[in-house]
């Protein structure tokens, strides 16, 4: 009997062990939707970057010499890995190129089946370029609008 239950015990240990170990963790999927507005001009590339359990991004980018629109328009959804994501746009311009990101937006194992609608406005500060950046969550099915 003390054999059977040590021999258990050890199973579940060992399957315990290996459910906290694995790299590979699975969430819900979601959808992320972009609309890029006002001081678009110098768009060169839109990347959207899905973050992993430790907030490593990897990325998917438009550029802006691709005939689709999807440079200032889109919507992407999640890998089953991803655990929220952030938003990048690179505008080539003078003196120097400009990359603007928004913040990190983690939804872990919330807003099942959500979409992400993000509204981008570029726009000139000073001499130079600004994002004013803003998202609201609405269900999957739904339309995203922006103004």
């Amino acid at each position: 009997m003390f054999v059977r239950i040590s021999f258990i015990t050890l199973i579940i240990s060992f399957l315990i062990e290996i459910s906290v170990s694995s790299p590979y963790r699975q969430y819900p999927v979601h959808n992320v939707s972009y609309h890029y507005r006002g001081y678009t001009y110098d768009l060169a590339d839109t990347c959207v970057n899905f973050l992993d359990w430790q907030q490593n991004a990897y990325k998917i980018c438009y550029e802006s010499n691709i005939a689709d629109n999807d440079i200032y328009d889109g919507e992407l959804t999640s890998p089953d890995w991803s655990i929220g994501y952030q938003l990048c746009t690179k505008l080539q311009n003078f003196p120097h190129d400009n990359v603007l990101c928004t913040d990190n937006v983690l939804w872990w194992d919330g807003w099942v089946g959500q979409k992400y609608c993000n509204d981008m406005h570029i726009h000139l500060k000073g001499l130079d370029d600004d994002l004013s950046w803003s998202y609201n969550i609405i269900n999957g099915n739904d339309y995203c609008s922006y103004p």
